[in-house]
């Protein structure tokens, strides 16, 4: 079998099973009673079972992935690989940019929904909060971990090591499995899909520009807590501050597909003009 067919074979395998690895957390919370959407209720946040149901959702993906690197791949320095062009600063500003973005994106909507109001998420917190705060920090991490290496980092870097493959093709198709894979736990939703395919592009097309896992890993956690903590009506135990009503949702969902479009044609720009100067 070709080496190219051989590399996409595993790498669609891979992606396939951690797939399924979801599906099968589902099922299974079900045959236990367990309502696998009560993960996102406030209440239950700091409830063992939904613990328990979040860690299995984030950790089993990324074991399927480093366990593909390691015996499909034969590849038992991915870890370095994955994070050789990773700086501590780099990642910092890769988080501000994201999070700026979202909040530029929910200001933009915001200003322009008349009936748009805002009120602090913190007046009814408990003592709980930092039990609270710090499981969310490492849920909100371990989700950016999770989305970036399996649906971003891992796909790209291995099919773009081959020949005839464009990267670009590459973001896309990766992009778009990123956005389906969220409907799992949620109900589908076309506007969700366009926007998180958009975030999609952007974070693939910066992978492909920087080679680093913890710059994606960075702008996901800071858009995600711009969205948690200053968008909708998030209660504070899943992160939110500063609760908005009123926003109209549309407006926020182009806002947000229209600064990620932009800011993914911008470094489609930046490397082409960068191999115009070579």
């Amino acid at each position: 079998m070709d080496q190219s067919i051989k590399v996409v074979f595993k790498v669609s395998a891979t992606l396939v099973i951690s797939f399924l690895s979801l599906l099968a957390v589902v099922i299974a919370a079900k045959l236990f009673g367990f309502d696998i959407k009560s993960i996102k209720d406030p209440s239950s946040a700091l409830n063992f079972s939904s613990i328990v149901i979040v860690l299995c959702i984030l950790l089993l993906p990324i074991l399927i992935t480093f366990l593909s690197e390691k015996f499909l791949h034969k590849n038992p320095s991915f870890l370095q690989d994955y994070f050789a062009n990773s700086r501590i600063n780099s990642t910092l500003q890769f988080f501000v940019i994201g999070f700026l973005l979202k909040l530029f994106a929910t200001g933009c909507a915001f200003s322009l929904s008349p009936q748009a109001d805002y009120h602090s998420a913190l007046g009814s917190a408990d003592s709980s909060w930092m039990l609270c705060f710090l499981w969310f920090w490492i849920a909100l991490i371990l989700n950016s971990l999770n989305e970036e290496l399996i649906y971003r980092a891992y796909p790209i870097k291995k099919l773009t090591s081959l020949k005839g493959i464009s990267p670009l093709v590459v973001v896309v198709l990766a992009a778009i499995i990123f956005s389906i894979m969220h409907f799992l736990i949620e109900e589908p939703d076309l506007s969700l899909f366009a926007y998180r395919t958009a975030f999609g592009l952007f974070a693939g097309v910066l992978f492909v520009k920087n080679k680093s896992l913890s710059d994606i890993i960075g702008l996901h956690t800071g858009w995600n807590l711009a969205a948690l903590s200053f968008s909708g009506d998030t209660d504070w135990r899943m992160g939110g501050v500063i609760n908005t009503t009123g926003v109209i949702e549309a407006k926020e969902t182009v806002f947000n597909i229209i600064l990620l479009l932009g800011a993914f044609l911008f470094v489609l720009l930046l490397e082409r003009s960068k191999r115009l100067k070579q």
